[in-house]
């Protein structure tokens, strides 16, 4: 039950995708569930997995992890291994536990030789906390590693009074910055400087194109944020309604896993890009719809359409019928293209009700963002990979 519970929070998936593309060597983890695990291995970056037995079996390995081959170690056990710290029975087999059994050396030698050590969200107020840290930060042979660089960024400013006397029991210097903005602004710089794992010149992911109106263009941009959650090329193709173009299909020219249909009052009622999708559904990519708005739900959507193209076709008849002798070739053109909308609207919104749909939320954007993720994950097995050039 409790490790179900785990596996529903997604608040933390966007926080250990970024975790998992900075080189670290050793990510000590005070989750017991493989939520970080199973994040390296959607990425196919290679890693080894451990955790500390509570049974008072001591597993001792003594290869030290490195940046390329880092180790996931769960201090506090393993629910897919039925032995996490979730009671105050399992707390108390723990403490004696680790009291009697020393870490492995391998991770007593990293955190030994490491320049830096950073703790993200780490409750240090907590008594049995310090326990925990004051054994583990113990190198082989005794002493400790509290003269070492160890940094911590603190969760509110409610913290203070705990971080100074903390900070003068263990020697840990903090920083005045919440665990997300300090992981953005490290991973960020990382990425400045070329050394993130999931560089898009050296991996292979999969292709999604957000493919929207030009009205629906702050929408889309709040989309994209989806590349935070899961490994893939994000791409935006914008139909430009001032020219009334899209003729570079970027879904098609790079070969596109799946599309994002970003679907509005407006994308409905332009004819071309109700035609657009109508090409992708012909050409079998994996659709997903993004609803802004309730109208492809309206009752009296196809009698709005019918006035949409009876209204467009008297403006350019009109247009015709008062160019005097000039020519009228691109008039025509844009009549056949409200012809050709009329004719497929119908069978395309019906395709777009059966797709596996998201809701976007001006307000709830993050919620918006997981509900498009799971459906992408949903749907992964039917995807061919694409290689980045």
């Amino acid at each position: 039950m409790m490790a179900r519970y785990y596996e529903k929070q997604s608040a933390l998936d966007e926080p250990l995708r970024k975790i998992s593309n900075i080189p670290f060597n050793l990510i000590i983890s005070l989750m017991p569930d493989k939520r970080l695990t199973n994040i390296f291995e959607e990425q196919n970056l290679k890693h080894s997995y451990n955790y500390f037995k509570t049974d008072g079996i001591r597993e001792d390995f003594t290869e030290i992890p490195t940046k390329d081959d880092p180790l996931i170690y769960h201090l506090l056990g393993s629910f897919a291994k039925r032995q996490a710290i979730v009671t105050f029975d399992n707390m108390f087999k723990f403490l004696s536990s680790i009291m009697t059994n020393d870490l492995p050396v391998a991770i007593k030698n990293c955190l030994l030789q490491a320049g830096a050590i950073i703790f993200l969200g780490v409750h240090f107020e907590w008594w049995h906390t310090q326990l925990i840290l004051r054994k583990a930060m113990a190198p082989p042979g005794g002493g400790n590693l509290m003269s070492q660089e160890l940094s911590y960024a603190l969760s509110s400013k409610a913290d203070v009074d705990n971080a100074t006397f903390i900070m003068d029991r263990l020697g840990i210097s903090f920083i005045g910055k919440s665990p997300e903005t300090f992981l953005d602004q490290l991973y960020n710089s990382c990425e400045s400087k070329g050394l993130l794992k999931s560089s898009p010149k050296q991996q292979i992911k999969e292709r999604v194109v957000i493919f929207f109106d030009e009205a629906d263009s702050d929408a889309a941009e709040s989309v994209t944020n989806i590349s935070n959650l899961m490994n893939i090329e994000i791409i935006a193709e914008r139909l430009d309604n001032r020219t009334k173009s899209n003729k570079n299909r970027i879904w098609k020219e790079r070969d596109a896993d799946v599309v994002i249909c970003m679907i509005s009052e407006k994308s409905l009622f332009n004819n071309l890009f109700v035609i657009a999708i109508k090409e992708i559904q012909a050409a079998n990519k994996v659709v997903i719809p993004c609803l802004i708005g309730k109208v492809i739900f309206d009752d009296k959507l196809e009698s709005r359409k019918t006035i949409c193209v009876n209204t467009e076709k008297r403006i350019i008849d009109d247009k015709i019928l008062n160019s005097s002798g000039m020519d009228t070739t691109s008039l025509e053109n844009q009549k056949n293209k409200w012809n050709e909308y009329d004719a497929v609207f119908s069978e395309t919104v019906k395709k777009l009700k059966q797709y596996e749909y998201a809701h976007f939320y001006p307000n709830e954007i993050s919620k918006s963002i997981s509900r498009i993720s799971e459906i992408i994950k949903s749907t992964k097995s039917t995807w061919k990979k694409s290689t980045i050039v």
